[in-house]
């Protein structure tokens, strides 16, 4: 029998999981399929025939696919509340912790799953690229320890190759704004970071993936 503190914890943890992975299979697929969907059914020719720029296109595509991701946060988001707040628990700071963290991180993974729908030919290995950034995005301060560790044993390159990888990918582990709840060190400042962190990373992601669209022979 677990003690109410524990219990709320095991449920936040679960919770927190389920929401984050099902959020990011589902921007996932999405993203993936935005573009090649369109090409593969000759759908993308009639709307850029409509005097509907390239740039104009995608980021509508990314905007819809945002605001879809937003409504799937909220629900799931509210329905882990509410069994948080069955069992006694105050669960608003958290919840707004947990969506705005899931948010940021899919702010990033949706923009790198447009760009890489435009350059890969296969769901599959779009679908696998992303989940290796999501993956990786994770432990990028893990990453960066091993590169050190390497170079201070004399493997120098491999040092240096994964100190790059290291801060070429998204650092999601830095956008778990839901940890640093529980701790009580969270505070406004630190999400504006994140938010400018995860707005400046997307940005960048969908800049490239403009002049590769307007670059792109259909």
């Amino acid at each position: 029998m677990l003690a109410p503190d524990q219990e709320i914890r095991v449920i936040t943890d679960l919770g927190s999981a389920a929401i984050e992975i099902f959020a990011f299979l589902t921007a996932t697929f999405i993203a993936v399929r935005i573009i090649l969907q369109e090409i593969e059914q000759k759908t993308l020719y009639l709307t850029l025939s409509r005097l509907v720029s390239r740039d104009s296109f995608l980021i509508g595509k990314y905007m819809g696919l945002l605001g879809l991701a937003a409504v799937y946060i909220i629900l799931m988001s509210l329905a882990l509340g509410v069994l948080l707040a069955f069992k006694g628990w105050n669960p608003t700071g958290f919840i707004l912790a947990l969506s705005s963290s899931v948010f940021l991180k899919l702010m990033i993974v949706s923009s790198a799953g447009v760009l890489i729908s435009l350059v890969s030919t296969s769901s599959v290995s779009s679908f696998i690229i992303i989940s290796f950034l999501w993956a990786t995005g994770h432990f990028s301060s893990e990453i960066r320890h091993l590169a050190a560790t390497l170079s201070a044993d004399g493997l120098s390159i491999a040092g240096l190759i994964l100190a790059g990888v290291s801060y070429i990918i998204p650092d999601l582990a830095a956008l778990n704004c839901k940890d640093t709840f529980f701790t009580g060190g969270f505070t406004p400042n630190d999400f504006l970071k994140m938010a400018s962190y995860a707005l400046l990373y997307s940005s960048a992601l969908l800049l490239f993936a403009s002049a590769l669209f307007r670059k792109k022979d259909l």
